[in-house]
């Protein structure tokens, strides 16, 4: 223990009312000494710290030399009383009378380092021992009884207290009590209490706290307790002894102040002048103007001492005329009203020189209500003024106009710059006069009725774009809107004095909000014009609130029936599809939703119908970016999914009828050209998609051929890279068309102009960019309007689709590659609907695709293994995917086939799963001739296990023949033949067991048994066979298992016996056993050549061995490992290996506990 670092004991030391001195035990050395041992010494602590204790006691060393040598040695306390010294004070020698107590001090290694003094001086000798304690407990009484605070005594334990006189603060007790914590402790400090009490014993240090109690009146209080443990010889405590000080009042008052400060906190500290410090001058005046009492901080401002200035007179005191002559007439004043009074004045400080002050004269009544003196408090507000200053520049810095009003008349006190700006005021014009009569044209307007009743009530007011209407010097009106706060301002006393008006000029917010408005009507009329279906739906319950007529028809639904309701109550038949979840995500997180031929089904005019649709969810914004709802845009894709279904089958009865070819050729080509043109309609509906999709990105272009002029939007002009400063031309728009499609962009273009065609224009080709010369595939779209046979206007639109034309040839490899893939590679959605089929699938199941897509996927899973598919779709919705699946599957003709499955998520740009992919494998062959072989190994084993068992059986009645033959080498050999049979045996069994696992036919016999003495059996077994190793076991807490003892025996002499024959220069094996997390854990431990990482994964496969130069040399088929996994797995356990290669090997298992009995 450092004596130095405990901060407790040294208060301890320094407040003392003896003396103590701590030496150091080895050369009796001065480390510490209090005030009251300096003062017994007569010594400065300069000239003791370091010194030797002979040094202000020499007439002692002959006498106490060995004594305080011994205690060091003994560690036993010594006592010195009456001693009577000559001691040099002030340079004269007095003869005093010492009790001197020695205790030694240890560190945390229990060596006694230090040696604790105590002094205490008598002018005279003292009398006993008895009578100084008598004497001294009368005194402690006294003590006791003289104070206000509450005294109090407890258990080392802090368990019980001893009678209590609570002061009328805590309830009394009359004997010593337990539970005292719940009668005076508050529960909402109990556990702070409870804490600091526990690290205070361990501590063996000074209780201190301030906590909340339960007062004699059951109210809460607060206290400020402190308890000194008393410790006996050993260092033990024996009991605490403390005080506990009534600081309600103190605490209140903190609380009150503490929340000024945050309430001046929330305001930005524009209170921070009315919540500073209570004033720190304090003084009494009497009726005679003379000072009565001055504290010491009035006295440091005059410079004075207290009897210097006590019972003078202002003028004596340094006051100038004028400032004595005004304190007089305010003395005479509250001496007559009997009121206090308040003011200001600027004096003079001794040190800090010219400051200002705020005072309060308030007058003292004796018991007959007459003033007997004045009681005077000031503080020093020179930095509140400059506060004040500051605050003005600081709200002026404020780009919120900030106001501050005081009294009923609405007097304005304090202004920030950017409120007069928006009155059109100065300074000069406002502050120090009523509201109302600086802005007159606002007293037919709500403002000053609100600011009386936030003077009245102490209401907030939070009010958003109030328009204020001010009346211009030329007699017109100036409409402004403005967000305002007005807060009630406080004094110290909680009194309401003022009102904090804090206010935002929105007035071009509104006026934009109401141009976004316009600007929302235009869009609900551009989506009525729209060429697709589009809706906006609002809030979280989608109430569809615009939908045009495509829309409507998609949803086959009068108008009446769907607008401004919720959109899965106006389309029930909608429900259940997964919209419900991808309208909601597209809500809360902004992120779009795209969809390419989803089929959807609807009750459209009466009649259950399957749309397919592309169409794109994104996120409805509100002016400030806030999310208020989903646009949806769609297409019906329902003809060209079709038209692609129907070129299916007839590919199909192409190849059928192969022979039929010529005559039907002709019906072929047409519906050929039926499929090219579905696939001309599908571009252009998915153009069209991805131009309302696409808005930032869609340009518009206007060409009038008359005049030649040519219009671009921002849009059309990025699709280009045309430069801000380069006003485009027809002629600029030709140069940049890539050279390969110019020529026939320019006749389809001559084409579309031409009055005798359909003024329609929808081609996709290369340009240039402007920019970057970089090479770009664009859309482009539109509409040629004619009058008297003329082209007069040419609208129209183009977008970007370099990256789809991307996708497409992408789509198209990979399409390739899984059609030609040897796998059966099949895509569903997440309620396992078949969306495609390659042919390896059709090879291995027998179905062809038009026969499963849109089928459910449990067409090809067996009955009794349909509770597999909820689980692989719950885990690819969760992110994760499934690989090598083994299952079984039923063919077209009803035939199960072995199959190892891949299952894996698809997800769309925006990462979201809306799919899954499954590749499945035929392992059926693999599957029979691993059967073929577990019953030949099984069918072997049974066969080699008959003559083994003779031959064992021979062995045993040769060993018991020669169990007296002198012949040494006949008797080894059979003990070793022994061996070797028992050695085959457990191999021969782990084989039959292996096959037994692979039939299902294994048995688990269980039983109870002791685990410990099972492994206990398991290492003598095993030390008989292997004698080269020593194996260590500290055992394990009785654990009775459940279990079959036989199998688990073969786990643990499996593990033990590879940890010997994979250590072979090691010689130490350690076995353990443990239960933690409601399960047994056993452990076996080797230093031997450890298992790379590649191997430890498949360390516990069947048939598995680790193959290297250090493992060719030992037997086995990696059979053991395998088979114990599987034991222990059907025990409700687990197995896992650790290992580091050239250090060592852990394999472990566990067992439940829940079959164990303790």
């Amino acid at each position: 223990m450092n004596l130095k670092d405990d901060e407790h004991l040294k208060f301890f030391i320094e407040s003392a009312p003896i003396g103590i001195a701590v030496l150091d035990a080895s050369v009796l050395e001065f480390e510490i000494v209090n005030e009251k041992f300096l003062e017994i010494t007569g010594n400065v602590k300069s000239e003791i710290l370091g010194k030797s204790f002979w040094t202000p006691f020499p007439e002692t060393r002959k006498s106490y030399e060995e004594e305080l040598i011994r205690i060091s040695k003994t560690g036993r306390p010594y006592q010195a009383e009456d001693l009577e010294l000559k001691i040099t004070k002030n340079g004269r020698e007095d003869s005093v009378f010492l009790n001197f107590v020695f205790v030694p001090v240890s560190n945390v290694s229990d060596k006694i380092t230090k040696i604790a003094v105590w002094v205490i001086e008598h002018k005279t000798r003292q009398p006993k021992v008895q009578t100084i304690i008598e004497t001294n407990e009368k005194r402690l009484k006294a003590l006791v009884n003289a104070t206000s605070d509450v005294v109090y005594s407890l258990s080392a334990d802090w368990e019980i207290m001893q009678p209590l006189d609570g002061r009328g603060f805590l309830q009394d007790t009359s004997r010593p009590i337990k539970g005292w914590r719940t009668q005076n402790i508050h529960p909402d400090h109990m556990e702070l209490v409870n804490k600091t009490i526990a690290g205070a014993i361990h501590e063996k240090k000074i209780f201190q706290l301030e906590h909340k109690v339960i007062r004699a009146d059951g109210s809460a209080g607060w206290t400020f307790s402190r308890a000194v443990p008393i410790l006996n010889v050993d260092g033990e405590i024996i009991e605490w002894f403390g005080t506990a000080s009534d600081i309600t009042e103190r605490k209140h008052m903190e609380l009150e102040l503490q929340r000024s400060r945050e309430s001046s906190d929330r305001q930005k500290r524009i209170y921070e002048t009315i919540t500073s410090s209570s004033p720190d001058l304090m003084y009494v005046f009497g009726l005679d103007y003379r000072f009565t009492y001055a504290n010491k901080a009035l006295l440091t401002m005059w410079g004075k001492s207290y009897e210097d200035a006590v019972g003078k007179s202002l003028l004596e005191n340094g006051y100038e005329p004028w400032h004595a002559e005004m304190h007089e007439r305010e003395i005479d004043l509250v001496v007559a009203t009997g009121k206090p009074i308040r003011g200001e004045v600027s004096f003079p400080h001794a040190i800090l020189g010219k400051r200002i002050y705020d005072y309060i004269f308030t007058p003292v009544f004796n018991e007959v209500g007459e003033v007997t003196s004045i009681a005077g408090t000031t503080r020093d507000v020179t930095e509140r003024k400059l506060e004040e200053q500051q605050l003005q520049l600081l709200i002026n810095m404020l780009p919120a106009s900030v106001v501050v009003i005081r009294g009923n008349e609405l007097i304005v006190e304090m202004i920030n710059q950017s409120n007069l700006d928006y009155w059109h005021k100065t300074a000069a014009e406002v502050v120090g006069k009523p509201f109302l009569e600086i802005l007159p044209d606002l007293a037919g307007q709500p403002f000053a009725g609100q600011l009386r009743h936030v003077m009245a009530t102490g209401d907030i007011i939070d009010v958003k774009e109030s328009p204020v209407l001010f009346e211009n010097p030329d007699g017109s009106i100036r409409e402004t809107f403005v967000d305002y706060t007005y807060q009630p301002l406080t004094d110290l006393n909680g009194k309401r004095t003022g009102v904090l008006v804090m206010s935002s000029e929105i007035t071009d917010r509104v006026i934009a909000r109401r141009q976004i408005e316009q600007s929302e009507k235009n869009l609900k009329a551009m989506i009525a014009q729209a060429p697709v279906a589009m809706c906006i739906l609002m809030g979280t319950d989608h109430v569809i609130t615009v939908a045009n007529d495509m829309m409507i028809e998609l949803w086959g639904k009068p108008l009446a029936d769907v607008m401004n309701r919720p959109v899965f109550e106006a389309l029930p038949d909608a429900r259940g599809q997964g919209l419900e979840e991808v309208m909601k995500k597209v809500y809360e997180t902004g992120e779009p939703f795209y969809a390419s031929e989803l089929p959807v089904s609807l009750i459209r005019h009466g009649r259950q119908e399957v749309v397919y649709q592309n169409f794109v969810y994104q996120a409805y914004r509100d002016a400030a970016g806030e999310i208020v709802g989903v646009f949806a845009i769609t297409i019906d894709v329902t003809s060209q999914v079709e038209a692609r279904v129907e070129l299916q089958q007839i590919n199909e009865e192409m190849a059928a009828a192969n022979e039929e070819l010529a005559t039907t050729n002709e019906e072929l080509t047409e519906i050929q050209k039926r499929y090219e043109a579905t696939n001309r309609e599908l571009e252009a509906s998915s153009s069209r998609l991805r131009m309302a999709i696409e808005s930032t990105s869609l340009g518009t272009w206007e060409y009038y051929p008359q005049s030649g002029g040519l219009y671009w939007s921002k849009e059309c002009r990025d699709v280009y890279g045309i430069p801000d400063n380069l006003v485009p031309d027809y002629q600029a728009f030709a140069d940049h068309i890539h050279a390969d499609d110019r020529q026939w962009v320019e006749v389809a273009i001559n084409e579309v102009l031409n009055p005798a065609g359909n003024g329609h224009y929808d081609i996709s080709y290369r340009i240039i960019r402007f920019d970057n010369g970089e090479t770009r595939w664009i859309k482009a779209q539109g509409t040629v309007y004619f009058e008297v046979e003329k082209p007069i206007l040419f609208i129209g639109t183009v977008v970007d689709i370099s990256d789809m034309k991307e996708a497409d040839e992408k789509s198209a490899k990979l399409a390739a590659i899984i059609e030609n893939s040897h796998d059966a590679i099949v895509s569903k959605t997440l309620e396992g609907i078949i969306t495609s089929w390659n042919a390896s699938a059709q090879r291995v199941f027998g179905y062809t695709a038009e026969e499963m897509i849109g089928d459910s996927i449990y067409k090809v899973i067996p009955p009794d293994r349909h509770s597999e598919e909820p689980h692989i779709l719950a885990t690819i919705a969760s992110g994760k995917s499934i690989n090598h699946f083994e299952t079984k599957r039923l063919t077209k003709e009803g035939i199960l086939i072995d199959v190892s499955v891949t299952v894996s998520p698809i997800r769309d740009k925006a990462g979201r799963i809306i799919g899954v992919s499954k590749i499945a494998r035929d392992i059926t062959e693999k599957k029979q001739a691993e059967t073929r072989k577990s019953d030949f190994i099984g069918m072997v084993s049974h066969e080699l296990k008959t003559p083994l068992t003779s031959l064992g059986a021979i062995i045993q009645v040769a060993n018991l023949k020669l169990k007296n033959s002198e012949d040494k080498f006949l008797s080894g050999a059979m003990q070793k033949g022994a061996l070797q049979i028992k050695r085959m045996t457990n191999m021969i069994n782990g084989f039959l067991n292996i096959s037994r696992l692979e039939s299902g036919k294994i048995h688990i016999d269980k039983q109870e048994f002791d685990l410990c003495e099972l492994i206990l059996e398991a290492i003598e077994e095993t030390q008989l066979i292997f004698g080269s190793h020593e194996i260590h076991f500290d055992g394990c807490p009785l654990i009775r298992l459940n279990a079959d003892r036989d199998k688990i025996a073969s786990v643990i002499s499996n593990f033990i016996s590879n940890a010997i024959k994979y250590s072979p220069k090691a010689k130490d094996v350690y076995v353990m056993c443990k239960t933690q997390d409601e399960e047994v854990v056993v452990s076996v431990k080797d230093e031997g050549m450890g298992i790379e990482p590649g191997d430890l994964e498949r360390i516990f496969d069947r048939y598995y061995r680790v193959e290297s130069n250090h493992t060719r040399h030992i037997s086995g088929f990696g059979i053991g490992l395998y088979l114990s996994s599987e034991i222990i797995e059907r025990h409700g356990g687990k197995v896992w290996a650790e290992s580091q290669s050239g250090i060592g090997s852990v394999f472990h298992f566990s067992l439940p506990l829940d079959t164990r009995h303790t």
